[in-house]
């Protein structure tokens, strides 16, 4: 039996707790709870040894959807912003789409991080670390590959120069009362990679809900925004050739007055109503689905101009104070060097530093898309109220089957702030859960796609969920991508990203590794990379979506899409 030492530290008001144990890393469940009086956490963390092998691989999982993720190795480091220019990371707000305005991203090499689980891999053999519940915080894996304990597996011997670190993200967040807080409740296991991830949800008591694998359509990345009832009709017409009866037609973005005003679509792309559309797209056979971001909206809304009261606010203080204030931006010079200790004195912002206004409230902006757009607050009655509207009227009145939820991200770019100034009561992932459940009441028995979402949080709440980042029309992207952090648009980008997550298909959703494209026309990807993304996205097992026009296949192409198609729905 394999095991390790770790060492727990709780550091709260009431002083710093420590305490040390053993595991067995071959399999087990660690749960790890203490008593903590009445007060604020301001750290919690574990860190056991953990040694690799040279030529052994890792991958630590991303933030959200949208975060890069590769196979690791001993000499891997993760790049934040340090190549970003300073004033594109603040025209853009590139730290809001991820991590990266709250966690420190060293670019050190042997020195990487994930959220929620990771896993380490050599010759079929998978060493998985996952947490069971991420209510009380997000689970922040580190892992440093030549920190020299001076120790490795007891009775093993391993590499002696690796260290894993486990944060729990709950800095800040009150205990009104003295309670048995959950500090960590993690699955460790060893075998192959069926075994440890079946060993992990079997653990968590998590299990898909009941969705079969789906082929179809979106509109997204041929069209973009520049859809119309003309071409959405064309595409369906064209869509006869390649889609059976229940696959998916999907409208993407573009059939909204704005972002975030979901009653009010766009008369002139779409003068006879969606309504009109979805029972075009039923008379086809198909099952049709929507595209929205329900909880952000743009700065051209009539949401955002006439219910301020809606929006999520934070101070300059922030509701949240190891985040980075509102009125300061990570930049390519800080972000490296950026390091939140938990000291309230040292973290929180100075109120009579030169430009700052701690009082000042501003709205959550959440990034550059749409011309820049912000979060809404679900906690306002009358946001919810709302929202039960836009889900009442898509499924109701519209008639569509499935919805495909973006951004879901900004329901929780941080914890719900407290009644006390600069702590929270609920921290960013307890909150982002609560998010999903609301939208899986809203939603009912029809299906989600979730998008741009921290993955944990839709386990088994979501039929199917973005697995990588947006496929690009060409293979890397536009050339500024790899300057601008881990959420980059890139079609390799995407493939690399949902092969490592690829352990996720059916257990904890159906996997969604974006569209594939086949068409000779706009389209800047040679065959042999087509093919290769055609057949990932076959192989992926959960979504197999086109964004192309069959109308304009010719009968090669119509015959390999056949062939996909039938390869995809074999069990």
């Amino acid at each position: 039996m394999k095991k390790a030492t770790y060492l727990i530290t709780i550091q709260t008001d009431d002083g710093l707790r420590e305490f040390s144990g053993s595991v067995d890393v071959t399999s087990t469940r660690l749960v790890i709870r203490e008593n903590l009086p009445a007060g604020v956490i301001r750290s919690c963390e574990l860190e056991m040894p953990w040694g690799i092998d040279d030529d052994e691989q890792f991958y630590l999982n991303g933030y959200q959807t949208w975060t890069e993720g590769y196979p690791l190795t001993l000499n891997s480091k993760s790049r934040g912003l340090q190549k970003a220019p300073g004033y594109l990371v603040r025209r853009l707000h590139l730290d809001r789409y991820g991590d990266l305005h709250f966690t420190n991203y060293p670019y050190r090499e042997g020195y990487n991080h994930g959220y929620s689980f990771g896993y380490f891999y050599k010759n079929d053999i998978y060493r998985l670390v996952a947490s069971n519940d991420e209510t009380n915080g997000y689970t922040l894996l580190i892992y440093e590959s030549y920190y020299n304990w001076g120790i490795g597996y007891s009775g093993d011997g391993g590499n002696q120069f690796g260290r894993l670190m486990l944060q729990k993200d709950c800095a800040g967040l009150v205990l009104d009362q003295g309670t048995t807080f959950t500090a960590f409740d993690l699955y460790i296991g060893e075998g192959s990679c069926d075994e440890v991830f079946d060993g992990w949800f079997d653990a968590m008591g998590i299990h898909p809900r009941k969705a079969h694998r789906l082929k179809g359509y979106t509109s997204w990345y041929n069209r973009y925004e520049k859809i119309s009832e003309q071409s959405i009709l064309s595409d369906l017409e064209g869509c006869t050739r390649i889609l059976r009866e229940g696959d998916l037609f999907q409208v993407d973005d573009g059939w909204e007055t704005n972002v975030g005003d979901w009653l009010s679509v766009d008369e002139t792309k779409f003068p006879h109503g969606m309504k009109y559309i979805v029972d075009a797209i039923h008379e086809k056979g198909f099952t049709a689905g929507l595209w929205l971001s329900p909880f952000v909206c743009n700065a051209r809304s009539s949401v955002f101009r006439e219910h301020p009261e809606w929006l999520m606010k934070v101070t300059g203080a922030y509701p949240d104070w190891h985040m980075v204030p509102y009125t300061e931006t990570i930049t390519a010079k800080d972000a490296p060097k950026r390091k939140y200790t938990g000291d309230m004195k040292k973290d929180a912002v100075d109120a009579s530093a030169p430009g700052k206004n701690t009082n000042a409230v501003y709205p959550w902006y959440g990034g550059v898309a749409w011309g820049g757009f912000v979060s809404l607050d679900f906690d306002n009655p009358e946001v919810i109220a709302y929202l039960e509207k836009v889900f009442s009227t898509v499924f109701e009145e519209w008639g569509f089957d499935m919805v495909k939820l973006d951004y879901l991200y900004g329901a929780a770019p941080f914890g719900t702030p407290s009644s006390a100034d600069g702590f929270i009561c609920e921290t960013r992932a307890g909150r982002m859960c609560r998010a999903i459940d609301l939208l899986r009441r809203l939603c009912g028995s029809h299906m989600i796609l979730g998008c741009g979402v921290p993955v944990w949080p839709a386990f088994g709440k979501v039929e199917y969920c973005r697995v990588s980042c947006d496929m690009t029309l060409n293979w890397t992207g536009a050339f500024y991508r790899n300057m601008i952090g881990p959420e980059k648009y890139a079609t390799n980008v995407a493939i690399s990203t949902a092969k490592m997550r690829q352990p996720l298909n059916g257990r904890a959703y159906l996997n969604d590794p974006d569209v594939f494209f086949l068409r000779k026309d706009n389209i800047h990807l040679d065959d042999a990379q087509k093919k290769l993304l055609a057949e990932h996205c076959c192989d992926t097992r959960g979504l197999f979506l086109t964004s192309d026009d069959p109308a304009a296949y010719d009968d090669a192409t119509l015959q390999y899409y056949q062939e996909l198609a039938e390869r995809f729905e074999k069990d």
